[in-house]
Parts: structure tokens; C-alpha cells; sequence
């Protein structure tokens, strides 16, 4: 009965919090008052679209027949609209079916089962570190609320302030960071036009000259948005770098790999193969932090 009126009261405070900002900037009727600018809703903030809303907004207006939408990851129909894969419609309706299902409040750290089936996912059935239980891990709101969690966690209890992203990269990649209280963002070397490969030179010289305690954000697979990954080889030589560095003692660790890695299973069809990095960097003996899809923070 007390969970029953707790989800009440939360219900009723957000109804009454989204009446409240609407009213505030809204005309009242009976006084047929305009918004004077005395609100504390009104600031001169302007959030500019980023490249990816700007895309989308371009493809919308576009009156050509052919266009086709390319812009956001995700699988869609011949008529553009999206297509939701078979497996996850028949899981949603086994969910419903199923009766014995629980909607009690989830643990802080969220669902273990979730959490250690996302585990085994990505580091495998064989991994030491799981049954060694050297594998920490919670469950996020999508795989951005992931890379936020691992940011601030980075950012607040390790006190760690500089990022390193990889030139270029995923355009949220710098803002959650950000937002997570890192403020010192650097770039790496990635993409060499000229070749149109990856400048592993420019890279390796890059992580060789970070700061002591610089977080590495490293894309397992399908990297976005070249779509061009490292061979197992020139992972071999980043992991070399990040190894020698990190061999300094606890409190001058040197990098943090972040590894983020949200297309396992997409990128080549096989969730092991796409899981390659990030089991690669486990057997290598290498503390990383992983947010994945499904929506979980692994380290």
C-alpha cells in the first residue's frame, strides 16, 4: 500500500511541477496576462542545435522522393519509418504475458540479473574477471545515462579532470563529459584524410603525451563516425602504451581507458567478435570503465 501512494505522490508532484512551468510562461485567461519577462523560466540561453538535429532537420524539409535517412542509428522500413528488430517484439510480448512479472522499486545498482547477463555479454562466460568478481556494474537509463554515470563517477570520486576523444567523435561525447565535471578536453589523432585510414602514428603519440590521470574515451567497435576500428594489431600497440603508463604506482596512475562500446552485435553481426576490445583489454590486465548497450556501466 505504501509503494502504491509513494508512485501516487511522485506522479502527482510532476504533474503539478509541468502545470507549474507551462503556467509560468503562458498567457492566464482570466487576466489575459502576457508573459512580462518577469519569470525565472526566462533566460537568454540559447541552446544551439547540434550537427546531428540540424541533419534531421535539413532530411524533414527535403522535398525529394529519394531521400533517405542516414543520420541516426537505427534500422528502418522502405518507407523510412523505424523497424524494431523481430527478437525485441517477441520479448515485449512474453514480458506482458508473463504474470509473474514484479514492478517493485529496483535496487540502486538495478536489476542484477540484468546487469550480470549484460556482464557475461560482453566479457564472455569465460571471463576471470567475473569469476575472480573483479567486475563491478549498474544498471543506467540508455547508453548515454551509461557514459554520464562512468563520467561522473570518474569525474567526482577518482578526481580525474582531463578527457582525451578521438578526433573526430560521437558529437555528445564532449558535452556528457562536460556535464560530468571534467573540464580539460583534448583530442587524439584519428582519422587521416589523406590516407583515409586511421593515423596510428599521430595516435599512439598522442596517448604517450597525455597527463597523469587523463581519461582515454576509446570506441570498442563500429567507430562513430569514420566507421573505420583499429585491427587487433594496432589495438595490441594502443593497449602497449596504455600498459607501460598505468604501471606507475595506485596514486600516479596514468590513463583510464573508457571503452564505449554500443554496437556490440551490430558492427559485424557477432557479439563476440564486437566484444573483442573489450575482453581483449580484460586478458591484458588493464582497469577500464565500459558503457554498453543494454543500458549498463561495467568496470
Amino acid at each position: 500500500m505504501g509503494g502504491r501512494i509513494h508512485k501516487f505522490h511522485d506522479a502527482t508532484i510532476s504533474k503539478l511541477a509541468r502545470v507549474t512551468l507551462i503556467d509560468a510562461c503562458e498567457p492566464r485567461q482570466e487576466t489575459n496576462m502576457e508573459c512580462s519577462g518577469e519569470s525565472r523560466f526566462d533566460t537568454n540561453c540559447v541552446v544551439e542545435a547540434n550537427e546531428i538535429e540540424r541533419l534531421r532537420a535539413t532530411y524533414f524539409v527535403d522535398t525529394n522522393g529519394n531521400k533517405i535517412d542516414l543520420i541516426v542509428g537505427a534500422y528502418r522500413d522502405e518507407n523510412g519509418n523505424p523497424w524494431p528488430l523481430p527478437v525485441v517484439r517477441k520479448v515485449e510480448e512474453e514480458i506482458a504475458k508473463d504474470m509473474t512479472q514484479e514492478y517493485e522499486y529496483l535496487w540502486a545498482l538495478g536489476d542484477k540479473s540484468f546487469t550480470s547477463a549484460a556482464c557475461r555479454l560482453l566479457l564472455g562466460g569465460e571471463s576471470m574477471a567475473i569469476a575472480e568478481e573483479r567486475v563491478a556494474s549498474i544498471q543506467s537509463v540508455s547508453g548515454t545515462g551509461a557514459l554520464w554515470m562512468g563520467a561522473k563517477y570518474i569525474s567526482k570520486v577518482l578526481n580525474y579532470n582531463t578527457f582525451y576523444m578521438s578526433s573526430p567523435t560521437w558529437n555528445n561525447h564532449r558535452g556528457i563529459f562536460e556535464s560530468s565535471g571534467l573540464t580539460d578536453a583534448r583530442e587524439y589523432r584519428y582519422w587521416d584524410p589523406a590516407s583515409r585510414s586511421i593515423d596510428m602514428e599521430g595516435l599512439l603519440e598522442d596517448l604517450r603525451n597525455a597527463p597523469k590521470k587523463s581519461v582515454i574515451i576509446l570506441q570498442a567497435c563500429s567507430h562513430n563516425p569514420t566507421g573505420l576500428d583499429p585491427t587487433r594489431h594496432q589495438w595490441s600497440q594502443i593497449v602497449d602504451v596504455l600498459e607501460v603508463v598505468n604501471l606507475l604506482s595506485y596514486h600516479e596512475r596514468g590513463l583510464m581507458p573508457f571503452l564505449d562500446c554500443a554496437y556490440q552485435g551490430f558492427a559485424s553481426g557477432d557479439i563476440h567478435q564486437d566484444a573483442w576490445t573489450v575482453r581483449y583489454f580484460e586478458k591484458r590486465g588493464l582497469e577500464f570503465i565500459t558503457p554498453i548497450i543494454p543500458d549498463t556501466i561495467i568496470s
